[in-house]
């Protein structure tokens, strides 16, 4: 638990042990809530499995480049 506050930007800081604990990255889309009695809720947004995986992958060449890379192997066969 940490302490924070808001700046003239209504924006937050998370603290680092709050981030750490709760395994938040940079990038990730919250849910903000106020609940009956006033109090402010964050939740993490739930992603797919596709949105995470994104950009694992680290592609050196076009479809294009790749596609005619395959032809050329398979021509000298």
């Amino acid at each position: 638990m940490g302490i924070t506050v808001v700046t003239r930007n209504y924006q937050v800081t998370l603290p680092s042990d709050v981030r750490a604990q709760a395994n938040i990255e940079i990038g990730e889309q919250m849910i903000v809530d106020v609940d009956s009695l006033g109090n402010v809720r964050l939740t993490r947004l739930a992603t797919s499995p596709v949105d995470r995986a994104f950009g694992i992958l680290k592609i050196k060449e076009s479809g294009l480049e790749y596609e005619r890379r395959m032809r050329a192997e398979w021509k000298g066969r």
